[in-house]
């Protein structure tokens, strides 16, 4: 879906400083920002909203320059590009650039400017998507790259606002907005906190004038296994709520009644379209014989996971209204939205009462009930409650169960729609760790420094789903290189032996792998002892520690629980002199331990992890990272054999 794109002004920045452009000199401005192949000076980005008539005009300025420290800055920043799409109408543009130091500001004009389509990303067709592209020449070291444009948007439901983050340092953002009093907006700020951004209001005449205004923000860096920025860097939006017009009220965007109103309008073509007789036809005949309403939902379900292809359409208001149910059956395309109607109109067919919904995957942070908006979603699903549970319908998760949310939206707050008077917000749920599983039990022997063995793999929940999914687009693997891909035994030497899958055509039921494999040079020894690690698996934790500087939250898929089973057959000629102790660790949202004992010829060790969460806040980086020690010192630690004398 085409959200949170239009009318979004995506201002970035990483340093803010009270300097003022032209304070400095090219050699000061390389001392302060050492390493750098150019820093923006200036963004400054007026909105300003006019009544002309009944209707609201938007028109956004745009003013940046950037400063090139080197040559390499001017090589990388030479050509510049505008993107708009069929709601925005670019006007007025001019760039150019001139030397820091010369007083004349003598200026060199861009060139070669070509308007065209945006190049088709995976998946996605960005037909609506256009580009202004154009080239500053004689661009080099000291120079400042101007660019002024006009943005008019013909959406009055885009919401404006701006992020502060970016690659490279800024030296200052300013963000207007700039209303007429009659128009009445909502803002929303976040991730302010401990951030020098300073608001102010004015109101001149009929015009009420809001400024933000960056002078310093901390250095950001985007670290491994975080969420998107907006999750923990700030920002702010704003959007219309209502107008007047010769004292006659407007409404917009005041709340999320207003909200579903728009929302209503964009599906209602897909709601009132009459099935064809062929889409009838199917629906009945995928669920004859089936009596309980869960059954045939699950077969409508999996029907259009399985037979409908996932394209995404962002090309203008095809980015938000979905094609009719008809159309997405006979083409066997479309996007989360086509799906989803195709979903809700079959299974109304069915007297089964689905709900389209919108929702934001784990990309947006936001809620409806902070700010209703279509800031806050970027995806559609379908529901159905059957016998109290509400099962979330996401079919652009290939071969997921109907069981599991799709794993980007659990969590998630949920505009759950029945009609245009009829909605509601819910909670998707988020699985507990008992439905997710992987289980590895395995049984080795020692061949010198080899180690050989036996295992067999069970992937149950999320894990099921995953290896299914990716399973598919591996057929050009034998079996043993596709165990490989989802088994991490020992050390580089690893290699699978044989391996045979098993995955029953039910994709709810548990999917296993058995193998065998071998392990080059993983056993050491000294004088008449044998040391062999029996933690074959090291990747236990997905991340190290956590650093205290460190500003983003950590994230984890999905909830899970994790076991690993080992058997080392004592060889003959052999006593176990040693074997690691216990260790255990446990918090409420992470849990580890690890147990050995001897039977008879074996010595056993048996891992269990347990995730419960989907994010760690910095605050809480003490509970991984406690976690991690104790993995770290079990990793470390190997069964002691030695000859019997």
């Amino acid at each position: 879906m085409l959200k949170n794109r239009i009318a979004l002004t995506f201002l970035t920045l990483l340093f803010c400083s009270a300097a003022i452009h032209g304070q400095y000199n090219l050699q000061d401005y390389k001392k302060k920002y050492p390493g750098n192949n150019f820093i923006g000076l200036d963004r400054t980005e007026i909105v300003k909203m006019d009544i002309f008539g009944d209707q609201i005009r938007t028109v956004i300025n745009v003013n940046e320059d950037f400063l090139i420290l080197n040559k390499e800055g001017a090589t990388l920043f030479s050509e510049e590009e505008i993107e708009y799409s069929s709601f925005e109408k670019i006007s007025k543009i001019e760039a150019y650039s001139y030397q820091l130091e010369d007083k004349s500001k003598k200026k060199t004009k861009a060139t070669n400017f070509v308007t065209k389509a945006a190049e088709k990303d995976d998946n996605v067709f960005h037909d609506d998507i256009q580009r202004i592209s154009f080239f500053y020449p004689g661009l080099g070291e000291g120079f400042v790259k101007h660019l002024n444009y006009n943005m008019e948007v013909n959406e009055k439901h885009f919401p404006s606002g701006l992020r502060f983050y970016s690659f490279y340092p800024q030296e200052k953002i300013v963000f207007t907005i700039d209303h007429d009093t009659a128009i009445h907006l909502s803002k929303f700020e976040y991730n302010f906190e401990n951030f020098e951004i300073v608001f102010t209001e004015n109101i001149i005449k009929n015009r009420r004038i809001w400024t933000w205004t960056c002078t310093s923000v901390p250095n950001f860096r985007l670290d491994n296994y975080a969420p998107k920025p907006d999750y923990y860097l700030p920002g702010v939006f704003c959007q219309i709520s209502h107008f007047y017009v010769k004292g006659v009220k407007t409404e917009v965007l005041g709340g999320l009644d207003n909200l579903v109103e728009w929302y209503s309008s964009n599906v209602q073509q897909a709601e009132n379209e009459v099935p064809s007789e062929q889409l009838v036809n199917m629906t009945n005949a995928l669920v004859e014989g089936l009596d309980d309403d869960l059954s045939r939902v699950k077969v409508i379900y999996y029907w259009v996971q399985d037979n409908i292809k996932y394209i995404a359409f962002e090309e203008g208001i095809g980015g938000f209204v979905p094609r009719t149910p008809n159309q997405v059956f006979d083409k066997k395309f479309g996007d989360c939205k086509d799906m989803s109607v195709l979903i809700y109109k079959m299974l109304g067919i069915l007297n089964i009462n689905a709900k389209l919904v919108w929702i934001g995957t784990d990309d947006i942070p936001f809620r409806y009930s902070d700010f209703p908006s279509s800031l806050v979603d970027n995806h559609m699903i379908a529901a159905c409650n059957i016998d109290g549970t509400t099962y979330f319908l996401d079919a652009t998760s290939e071969l997921l169960p109907i069981y599991f949310p799709s794993s980007f939206t659990q969590g998630k707050e949920a505009l759950v729609y029945s009609s245009r008077n009829d909605y509601k917000l819910e909670m998707v749920p988020v699985p507990e760790e008992n439905k997710t599983k992987f289980t590895n039990k395995s049984r080795i022997e020692i061949q010198n420094r080899t180690i050989t063995g036996t295992a067999i793999q069970k992937l149950e929940g999320y894990y099921n789903w995953l290896v299914r999914s990716k399973l598919i687009y591996m057929n050009d693997l034998t079996e043993e290189k596709k165990a490989e891909r989802f088994s991490n035994m020992g050390n580089n030497s690893y290699k699978v032996t044989q391996a045979k899958f098993t995955i029953p055509e039910n994709r709810e039921m548990p999917m296993e792998l058995d193998y065998s494999f071998k392990v080059d040079n993983y056993v050491t020894s000294y004088e008449d002892e044998i040391f062999v690690n029996l933690v074959l698996d090291k990747s236990i934790y997905i991340e190290k520690q956590l650093k205290n500087s460190r500003k983003s939250p950590f994230v984890m898929n999905f909830f899970s629980d994790n076991t690993y089973e080992t058997e080392l057959v004592i060889p003959d000629g052999m006593t176990v002199k040693n074997i690691p102790e216990s260790i255990e660790y446990e918090s409420e949202k992470v849990k580890f331990n690890i147990d050995y004992k001897i039977e008879e010829n074996l010595v056993k060790v048996k891992i269990r992890t347990i995730f419960r969460f989907l994010l760690l806040q910095p605050d809480e980086f003490n509970i991984w990272n406690e976690f991690v020690s104790t993995v770290d010192k079990a990793l470390n630690s190997s069964v002691v054999l030695i000859k019997n004398k």
